[in-house]
């Protein structure tokens, strides 16, 4: 930040998603009026500890729809390459360092998982599959904690 703005939606509305973490907001009303910063958005310490904790393990695996279609992918993780498999046998594999993913921006549940510049899903993240998870990690922040853990996964793979 220090001093240096940046616009990220003209609305009024702004759902805050993991692609907000270390960053501050202010609003602006439309006569010019400008709020006091906010704190800088940290995931909430119960996720972030769930975080660590996979990302220590050294594996991972989650269900995710294609936001087209009806195609369930089962994306894994295990020490420095992700595996996004189907039931039907097919396989597509990166090395976690040519891997990025973000929050789709004012979407409660939708992710962007690049495995390279052209192999681009946009996925839905479902913990059903992994009840302990399930029961810990509400609803409403599923795609932000995987989002989280992937990208905990990515950096750790950048060292």
């Amino acid at each position: 930040v220090d001093g240096n703005w940046k616009t990220v939606i003209h609305d009024d509305t702004y759902l805050l998603s993991e692609n907000d973490v270390g960053y501050q907001f202010r609003c602006v009303t439309k006569s010019g009026k400008v709020s006091e910063p906010t704190r800088v958005v940290e995931l909430e310490p119960k996720i972030a500890s769930y975080v660590r904790s996979i990302i220590k393990a050294n594996q991972f695996k989650v269900k995710a729809k294609a936001k087209i279609g009806v195609v369930i992918w089962t994306i894994t993780i295990e020490g420095n390459v992700i595996i996004l498999s189907t039931r039907n046998g097919t396989n597509k594999s990166s090395k976690l360092n040519s891997v990025s993913i973000e929050a789709v921006q004012n979407t409660p549940d939708e992710m962007v998982l690049w495995l390279d510049r052209s192999s681009k899903f946009t996925l839905i993240p479902d913990l059903s599959d992994d009840k302990r998870l399930e029961s810990v990690i509400k609803k409403e922040n599923v795609r932000d904690f995987v989002v989280a853990v992937i990208r905990g996964f990515i950096t750790i793979s950048l060292k």
